[in-house]
């Protein structure tokens, strides 16, 4: 009988210790912050690099190697399918260049087009495109210095259709001296 009275008194003091001041809530076992957290996650991660310096190095080093070649291998492509995007049919025009040695020239050379379109049946079209850096344009009492003025064919259009604000995409360019400008040009050297 002591045995089972020592057992149910051993119950009852049990019962008895269990207080709600003695109970934990359950917003005291929540973590206030996650700064505890990630400071064991530096102190171990410093530890290992510690520990183990060579094949870290080899690590960070293969990661940033393999990331700077994923983003030049990106900006390529990007580059690659935006490359003449504003041209309406660009899949249908090719550049001709000439390799200078050190640097590709999209000068064309004046006979090239036409041989070109004679060699080649299923071109339709072909025009000639030579860049010169800056250009005079006298008005009736100034000089104007424009860069950026590029000499083409009359046959640009054909190739590279243009929207016109004013005159006429065909007859453009059919004589010696005509010329084409940008609004902005155009108010900058007459208005």
């Amino acid at each position: 009988m002591n045995r089972r009275r020592a057992s149910f008194n051993f119950i009852i003091s049990a019962i008895r210790f269990f207080r709600l001041r003695f109970i934990k809530n359950i917003e005291d076992l929540k973590p206030q912050s996650s700064y505890g957290m990630y400071k064991n996650y530096f102190k171990v991660s410093i530890r290992s690099i510690r520990k183990n310096l060579t094949y870290s190095l080899l690590n960070v080093l293969g990661l940033s190697v393999g990331v700077a070649s994923c983003l030049l291998i990106i900006l390529h492509i990007s580059y690659q399918f935006t490359f003449d995007d504003h041209v309406q049919n660009r899949k249908q025009v090719y550049r001709l260049a000439i390799d200078w040695g050190n640097r590709l020239s999209g000068y064309t050379p004046a006979p090239a087009v036409d041989q070109m379109l004679q060699d080649f049946p299923e071109l339709h079209s072909g025009t000639r495109i030579t860049s010169l850096f800056e250009v005079i344009i006298k008005t009736e009492n100034e000089y104007i210095k424009q860069e950026g003025m590029t000499a083409v064919d009359s046959t640009f259009f054909d190739v590279f259709p243009t929207k016109f604000i004013l005159g006429d995409p065909q007859n453009a360019l059919n004589g010696p001296n005509d010329v084409v400008l940008t609004e902005t040009v155009s108010k900058k050297s007459f208005w």
